[in-house]
């Protein structure tokens, strides 16, 4: 199922007061754009690892409480 990365970024902006620094530090710790992802962006298993792995990080969580 495609689009779970931007489901990914959805939520820590939701879940974060500051969305553009949140946003700027997984941009940051992944060194890519992750405003890019899509809908249609195909799925990384690779990448949603490291992109969970930056979320739980900016917004201080031991884990990663979206269900995908």
């Amino acid at each position: 199922m495609a689009g779970r990365l931007k489901k990914i970024v959805d939520h820590v902006k939701a879940r974060s007061f500051f969305n553009n620094l949140a946003i700027s530090m997984l941009n940051m710790k992944l060194n890519t754009d992750v405003e890019r992802f899509s809908d249609n962006t195909p799925d990384d298993p690779e990448l949603e690892k490291k992109l969970i792995e930056a979320a739980k990080e900016v917004l201080g969580k031991d884990k990663f409480d979206l269900v995908l």
